[in-house]
């Protein structure tokens, strides 16, 4: 891989311009979301059993940033392929039915045809 292919990568997985497609949104979120629950389950258990967890749960946290913006990055691009602001992601910290509804609107709904304000289809 080139180092500009790479570069692109890189650059698409943590930026919040553009579009993504459901497929991104769903590779996302299998592969990242089991990722973040796992280091979540870490910290919480480096807090609870070991009065001196501050080292630990630094290197915890600053792994699991990262993959916080991808996720949240992704989410906000698959929002744009739906025509609406990134900010929609929001409706998924609704309690309860906010993440179904994200999950099922992000995760199924096809995105807008032809060119929004966000960029081109990525179906054409």
């Amino acid at each position: 891989m080139s180092s500009e292919t790479s570069r692109g990568l890189i650059e698409s997985l943590f930026s919040f311009k553009g579009r993504s497609s459901r497929l991104a949104f769903w590779l996302c979120f299998f592969l990242i979301t089991p990722f973040l629950l796992v280091l979540n389950i870490a910290i919480d258990l480096a807090t609870k059993h070991n009065d001196e967890s501050g080292v630990v749960v630094l290197i915890l946290l600053l792994l699991f940033s990262p993959f916080l913006w991808i996720q949240v990055a992704v989410s906000s691009r698959r929002c744009h392929d739906l025509g609406r602001s990134g900010w929609f992601f929001l409706v998924s910290f609704i309690p309860f039915a906010g993440p179904i509804g994200f999950l099922v609107y992000a995760g199924f709904f096809r995105g807008t045809a032809g060119e929004n304000r966000f960029g081109a289809d990525l179906l054409s």
